[in-house]
């Protein structure tokens, strides 16, 4: 060990920036190197003159005399604390202290730490400022993003509740999202169309296209969006095919109505003519007397004039002109007569079959009309079986709701008694149901018609506030179907409750719908879609095995009977039952299912539902298939 001399150790101690220091437990410094004055501004005399308490800031005193009595009960054996001291100018320097106790002395050195402890300090508060800076930030990014969420749950929120088809694109073409209701029209999930070109569902030429390859006709409006990732175009697309539809029914009414006013002007007048024709007819057979070949003369001309009244009779029928005398009718005790006439009027080929319903509503209609409306479907449906058939004639009560009507727009809601005339002849082509009812439309030879027959039906029906309806395929025969208003309450009803209902039956199978008819197959996938169903579309019997094998998730089969192509669908119902025991298959036709030629009822679980049907029928029959949920 270095052994220095006093001198040299007091040297040491002189020249050592560090204050050291010799203190006693009265309070009082005994010794202070040079240090201290330098650092505190005070001499070594007035340091040692006064306690050292006098120098410690007040706030400081207790806090320091808490933290040696901390340590020393902790068995420290060197002491650490900080404290502020009293520069002579009324500042304060804060030391940072080391002390080792030596019986009734303390040995201590300090440092002026005042430079780094206003440095941490100003550190602290720019860390404090930043922290604080930071916070907010971070809260305002936070309600930034919570807001942009929120923004973005509303617009998925409003493209959720859009009436119509939305499908969101970026300016390159390429699909972002589209909502449920794009996901039903185009039969594709978002998964399916996102990132993928938007040609896919909107070719571009005002028609859009499913995923089954089917095309219809659309409205589509665009509208544009900024967004934080570019531009992108909001494709709002309507399906106008139950539109076009209706449109065509109006002018359809609208063209029969013209063709009906013009008929009836023209019977009114013509009418009159014969009036005089006849009579004058009349009075000249009167003075004919005698005169045979004048008497056989004037018999035929007189043939010819009533017939042409009878021509002006139905003429007014069309334009809904006639007298009627409307009463409440039983139409099941009236039709067992009208069947006996039929019987004689229409042969022995054909075989006459008459199904009342039970409890049958009665009917506000004419009599006598409608049994030569019946009679007029008679005729024509033997004319459709030159070798023999049967003719069906059933009765039913039903109930025409909004659903059917808004697709109907000649039909009011309500109650109505339905006869339905079918028969199993050779059928009617698309083209001859549309124009059917028109006045002097006939497929008959010459002089075998005057194509006066349907339309006095279709007259006499409209005139009596009722509703008819063809189903026709060819080779399959056909049925009429005509909706009587109820007597006593009239067709403008409301719908009758569903006892025990409280909401329409649902569910979220996955449905195979087959039916030629594009149109219907629209109308039906709609209503099969709000029933909550995915549903799958074909439009013939070919197609919907190979959707069979290929979507093995198909819980139902639901397809019409009557269809194109080769295959009927109690045909498909088959090879699908064969092919797929576990299958459910709903049948629907527009044809009774008495009057159908190839049955049914030969395959085991096959029901059959009825056109035209309620949703709520659908909903009701898909339930009981399917089972409860």
């Amino acid at each position: 060990m270095l052994d220095l001399t006093n001198d040299e150790r007091d040297q040491f101690f002189n020249l050592s920036l560090d204050m050291l220091c010799v203190s006693s437990g009265d309070g009082y410094f005994k010794w202070l190197n040079p240090a201290f004055s330098q650092t505190l501004g005070w001499s070594i005399e007035e340091l040692l003159t006064k306690p050292y308490t006098d120098f410690v800031h007040p706030e400081d005193l207790p806090a320091t005399i808490r933290e040696v009595q901390r340590q020393v009960a902790a068995g420290e054996k060197v002491f650490q604390f900080e404290n502020r001291y009293r520069h002579k100018d009324g500042s304060w320097r804060v030391l940072s202290w080391k002390s080792v106790p030596r019986g009734n002395l303390m040995y201590a050195v300090a440092r002026d730490v005042t430079e780094r402890t206003l440095l941490q300090q100003s550190l602290r508060e720019v860390n404090s400022d930043l922290e604080r800076r930071v916070a907010a930030r971070t809260t305002a990014l936070q309600k930034e993003v919570i807001e942009k969420q929120k923004a973005e749950e509303s617009f998925r929120r409003l493209l959720e509740a859009a009436p119509d088809a939305v499908v969101i694109s970026r300016v390159d073409g390429k699909v972002v999202s589209i909502n449920s209701q794009a996901e039903r029209l185009f039969g594709y999930t978002r998964a399916e169309v996102i990132n993928r070109e938007i040609d896919l569902i909107l070719p571009g030429d005002s028609h859009g296209r499913r995923k089954d390859g089917s095309s219809f006709p659309i409205e589509i409006s665009v509208g544009e969006l900024e967004t934080d990732d570019g531009k992108i175009l909001l494709n709002a697309v309507r399906d106008t095919t139950e539109r076009r539809a209706l449109e065509s029914q109006l002018r359809q009414a609208v063209k029969m109505e013209a063709v009906g006013q013009l008929t009836g002007g023209v019977a009114h007048d013509f009418n009159n003519l014969l009036g005089v024709v006849i009579g004058n007819l009349d009075i000249a057979m009167e003075q004919a007397g005698n005169n045979q070949p004048l008497r056989d003369t004037i018999q035929d001309a007189l043939s010819g004039a009533l017939r042409g009244a009878e021509l002006t009779r139905r003429l007014l029928a069309f334009s809904r002109n006639q007298p009627l005398q409307p009463a409440a009718v039983d139409l099941n005790k009236g039709l067992p007569q009208i069947a006996s006439m039929l019987r004689r009027t229409l042969g022995e080929q054909i075989s006459v079959e008459l199904h009342p319903a039970a409890d049958l509503w009665n009917a506000q209609v004419d009599p006598a009309q409608l049994d030569e409306a019946i009679l007029n479907l008679a005729i024509n449906a033997r004319d459709a079986m030159p070798k023999g058939g049967t003719l069906t004639i059933e009765t039913s009560n039903t109930y025409l709701d909004a659903d059917y009507a808004s697709h109907h727009a000649e039909v009011a809601p309500g109650d109505y008694v339905l006869v339905s005339v079918s028969d199993t002849g050779s059928g009617m082509t698309a083209e001859v149901i549309e124009h059917c009812f028109e006045p002097f439309f006939t497929t008959k030879g010459v002089e075998k018609g005057t194509g006066l027959g349907l339309s006095m039906v279709y007259g006499f029906v409209k005139q009596s506030g009722g509703h008819i309806k063809i189903y026709s395929e060819v080779g399959h025969g056909t049925t009429v179907k005509i909706y009587l208003p109820r007597a006593g309450r009239g067709a403008a009803q409301t719908e009758p409750a569903f006892a025990g209902e409280v909401a329409l039956p649902s569910g979220s199978e996955v449905i195979l719908m087959v039916e030629d008819n594009k149109d219907l197959r629209t109308v039906t996938a709609k209503q099969l879609a709000d029933l909550g169903y995915r549903t799958l579309e074909a439009d013939n019997s070919k197609s919907a095995l190979q959707m069979l094998a290929s979507c093995p998730e198909i819980d139902l089969l639901f397809t019409d009977i009557i269809m194109p192509g080769g295959m009927t669908g109690t045909e498909l119902a088959r090879e699908a039952r064969r092919l797929y025991p576990k299958l459910k298959i709903l049948l629907t036709s527009g044809y009774t299912a008495r009057a159908m030629a190839n049955g049914f009822h030969d395959i085991e679980g096959v029901e059959l539902l009825n056109k035209p049907f309620r949703k709520r029928d659908l909903g009701l029959k898909l339930r009981d298939l399917l089972g409860a949920r």
